[in-house]
């Protein structure tokens, strides 16, 4: 019998190893599969970016809210930037009409001089006319 158990028990170690071998294979399988998935993913990634159904509904809607905010910040790039041109065309604007209203000032203050002298031309014409009367007054 103790050789009946002899066999017996490599009988069993032989399928026990047989069963480990066999194990040891499934998890190799299994290991295989999942880095094949693994490559077609990244390739379809790599193909394709990550798709919506691959983002979470957090992640999603964070890259909705990224998306709105960052098109408001160009939005208001542009306007900012718009306001700054019509603000820069007003000053320019302004300038020449200071310019305008400058050259205009000049030209009545040398008109108003001009009158001045005149008047005081004929001031002195008066004065002298004036004194004319008096002098035929006296006579």
């Amino acid at each position: 019998m103790p050789a009946n158990n002899e066999q017996q028990e490599e009988e069993e170690q032989e399928e026990q190893e047989e069963q480990e071998e066999q194990e040891e294979q499934e998890e190799q399988e299994e290991q295989q599969q999942q880095q094949e998935q693994e490559q077609e993913q990244q390739q379809q990634q790599q193909q394709t970016g990550l798709g919506p159904t691959e983002l979470t509904p957090e992640e999603a809607a964070k890259a909705r809210l990224r998306h709105e905010l960052m098109e408001r910040k160009f939005l208001m790039e542009d306007e900012i930037a718009r306001r700054r041109v019509e603000r820069e065309e007003e000053l320019e604007q302004l300038k020449e009409e200071v310019e305008i209203s400058e050259a205009y000032i000049r030209l009545l203050r040398g008109n108003l001089k001009a009158l001045e002298e005149e008047l005081e031309d004929l001031g002195e014409l008066a004065d002298d006319d004036d004194d004319d009367e008096d002098e035929d007054d006296y006579e």
